[in-house]
């Protein structure tokens, strides 16, 4: 739960607060209702506020959760932050398919070590314990996750690709 000091920003209760008489209390698991006020606090409303996160940000007027709207800054800066966790996203499950779908072969003409090295005598192969079909629908997948990668607007909805085979 948020509180508010003195109507100030919410956050968690500090472990130590400081009542109207000046003694203080450092155990926040059992502050009194009683207490937490006379020390300042207020609880903050549960936010419930539905906005456009590339557009708005949250914010506190002293009493209740309001929103405002981002500088451009501010809308560039989240605009980056949410292709980043999405791409990190998409690259991972884009490397997780990939692990199952490629083996690595080492050319035999060049060396029997998969340890060599020398990365060049090292391909990339299909895992042939995969059914074709099923191959296909993970190169399907993989394409289409790739489309969302560094989309413009980050915020824009997903319609996240399904592999419907089991792995």
């Amino acid at each position: 739960m948020l509180y508010s000091h003195k109507g100030n920003y919410p956050s968690e209760l500090p472990d130590r607060i400081r009542l109207s008489n000046g003694q203080t209390r450092t155990d926040k698991n059992s502050f009194t209702n009683e207490e937490i006020a006379d020390a300042g606090y207020v609880l903050a409303p549960i936010i419930d506020l539905a906005y456009d996160k590339s557009q708005k940000k949250l914010a506190w007027d002293g009493h209740n959760w309001t929103t405002e709207n981002l500088t451009e800054d501010e809308r560039q800066h989240a605009i980056s932050e949410k292709r980043n966790v999405i791409n990190n996203f998409i690259i991972a499950e884009i490397n997780r398919i990939e692990t199952i779908l490629y083996v690595p072969h080492v050319l035999p003409e060049i060396s029997d070590d998969l340890n060599d090295s020398n990365a060049d005598n090292i391909v990339r192969g299909f895992n042939e314990n995969i059914s074709g079909e099923d191959r296909d629908k993970m190169l399907k997948y993989i394409e289409e996750w790739k489309k969302y990668l560094n989309m413009e607007n980050p915020f824009d909805p997903i319609d996240e690709p399904v592999l419907d085979i089991s792995l």
